[in-house]
């Protein structure tokens, strides 16, 4: 107990010590100026670029199953311009397995209703076919390693497929939210995984 409280001693003297050095080497006898940070201050540098924003816009990935789709008089209000309208930018679409094309063409609709007004359309798949996954089903599971090159081609199809119906895709993602777990139709990326697809079959995707 004495050789803790002895030792003690000596940090504090030596914090003590190093403290009033610091204040010495400062070159003055006034106390150091305290910088004052405002948190709610907004400072914008015009000529500084961060990023770019492409826009706002919201989704129909959602398939209802009690309730009505949206019509054009939807489509108006959300991605118009006139009075009363929010003039939305971006159309976010669900990549709908090939094992659902009802939905395919619901959401070629959308897509169309959207760019006729001049929203740009990105898709996001919730899950690859389960002939890709390791466990044949379209909730959970993982993509097969095996699998990578024909799920680049399958992204890559939907996008042609989506051009060639009037209504080409701005952007195409891999996995909507691939690292969750949930009960509905999903798929489970590792950022490993993530890489290794980009960087292998990344190329395959040119639509």
């Amino acid at each position: 107990m004495k050789k803790e409280l002895h030792r003690s001693r000596w940090w504090v003297v030596l914090s003590i010590f190093m403290l009033a050095l610091v204040y010495a080497c400062n070159g003055t006898n006034e106390d150091p100026p305290v910088a004052v940070i405002d948190p709610f201050a907004v400072r914008i540098y015009p000529a500084i670029r961060f990023q770019v924003i492409r826009g706002f816009g919201g989704s129909t990935a959602f398939h209802p199953t009690n309730g009505t789709l949206p019509t054009q008089a939807d489509f108006n209000t959300l991605f118009g311009t006139g009075p009363g309208q929010l003039g939305l930018t971006i159309l976010r679409i669900r990549l709908a397995s090939d094992d659902d094309p009802s939905w395919r063409n619901t959401e070629l609709n959308h897509a169309l209703m959207a760019r006729a007004l001049g929203a740009k359309v990105i898709a996001s798949p919730w899950s690859p076919p389960i002939r890709m996954k390791t466990n044949n089903n379209l909730i959970g599971g993982t993509i097969r390693a095996d699998a990578f090159e024909a799920y680049a081609r399958y992204l890559n199809d939907f996008a042609r497929w989506m051009s060639a119906n009037g209504a080409p895709l701005y952007a195409v993602s891999i996995q909507n939210e691939p690292d969750i777990t949930v009960s509905y139709e999903s798929c489970h990326w590792s950022a490993e995984q993530m890489r290794d697809f980009l960087r292998l079959h990344g190329h395959l995707i040119t639509e």
